[in-house]
């Protein structure tokens, strides 16, 4: 039996145990993923309560039991304000008669009568849409709320095995990551550049986000406090969790209700939502996302966009995070596989050190023989 032989077989055992590796594995991604993130970002403080604690399994569940007080505790009160507002919304008696008398008394009705029909647009259709749209949306969400983002039985699954992996990965993390890069087949400083590409990847996208998030959050509800809008924590909520969509954004909560209220003649309204929207929203993304990621993640702007559309596409909520990763990282991979064609150039263009020396020993004794 060759070696080549034997080289051969031992490959093919590899794929086919790696892939049923990947079928018993693949179920607990999820958790995984989003324990690897928290451990990650919760790191620092980890390491903050074992030098106080001395005891890594201690301080792991210390630091656990921080990642819930922080995750539950906003998301429960959230949870209560939201199920509150929903019932309020859907309970509001909008109707196409009262936003057609609305839209009739308004400044604009007779200006919308000339341009309407030049885009062949019908007036009924569109506000017996628009009223359809805003009752429906508190109903749905209403309906889905109770059930979380899925099946509650399924997220409470997938919670539980998180919180549990998480204290693994704080307790021996380091030790897991020293094993990973052991196996790379990388240099020293290649390892250590994919290392600290993935974190700052994780870190600034995480702390990032959530500071956009909830500035644009806080911004967008006392915009519409201003502007009279009921259920203004619903919308500063929604405005919150929008600001994670690229591109779009918090746009498509507050421009449907500043056109809403334009529609039905409140343009000073309209004009100062657009405002908060505009300048206020907008401005929170252009300074307080840069202050996080600028010259970390190593991404332009264009490639972040189809990272995060194409990460929630093929592995949901988690490919917000997971779709700049593996971009960051693929890009990490090329400049290492251009190191190693630099490397191979200069390994080709310079001379054995056998030749070499045979080289320099017949210019040495060309020289003498002239001497």
């Amino acid at each position: 039996m060759t070696r080549r032989f034997r080289i051969g077989i031992l490959l093919v055992l590899v794929a086919f145990l790696s892939y049923l590796a990947y079928l018993i594995m693949a179920p607990f991604f999820p958790s995984l993923i989003w324990a690897a993130v928290f451990a990650i970002v919760f790191y620092p403080a980890y390491r903050f309560i074992l030098r106080y604690l001395k005891r890594p399994a201690l301080a792991s569940l210390a630091a656990v039991a921080l990642v819930l007080i922080v995750l539950l505790g906003p998301l429960s009160y959230l949870s209560y304000l939201l199920i509150g507002e929903l019932q309020g919304l859907a309970n509001t008696g909008l109707t196409v008669e009262g936003v057609r008398s609305a839209y009739q008394d308004s400044i604009i009705h007779d200006l919308a009568n000339r341009v309407l029909p030049v885009f062949n647009l019908d007036e009924q259709r569109i506000i017996t849409y628009l009223v359809n749209s805003l009752s429906n949306l508190s109903k749905h969400l209403l309906r889905l709320a109770p059930g979380g983002l899925g099946n509650v039985a399924g997220a409470f699954v997938t919670f539980f095995i998180m919180t549990f992996v998480l204290f693994f990965f704080f307790k021996d993390g380091s030790a897991y990551v020293t094993r990973i890069l052991e196996l790379l087949p990388f240099s020293e400083q290649n390892k250590q550049n994919l290392s600290k590409q993935t974190k700052d990847v994780i870190v600034s996208t995480i702390y990032g986000g959530v500071a956009v998030a909830v500035a644009q959050g806080i911004v967008g509800a006392i915009g519409f406090i201003s502007v009279g809008i009921s259920s203004p924590a619903l919308w500063g909520l929604a405005t919150a969790i929008t600001s994670f969509i690229p591109f779009v954004g918090s746009h498509i909560v507050w421009v449907p209700i500043a056109l809403y209220l334009l529609v039905t003649g409140h343009i000073l309204k309209a004009i100062i939502l657009a405002a908060f929207g505009i300048i206020g929203i907008g401005m929170v993304d252009n300074v307080v996302r840069p202050l996080f990621i600028r010259g970390r993640a190593r991404l332009s702007f264009l490639l972040t966009f189809f990272a995060v559309l194409g990460g929630i596409q093929a592995f949901g909520l988690i490919g917000i995070i997971v779709g700049p990763l593996i971009m960051a990282l693929y890009i990490s991979l090329i400049d290492i596989a251009k190191d190693f064609e630099d490397e191979r150039s200069v390994t080709v263009t310079e001379p054995p050190p056998a030749r070499a020396k045979l080289r320099d020993k017949k210019q040495g004794n060309s020289t003498t023989d002239q001497g």
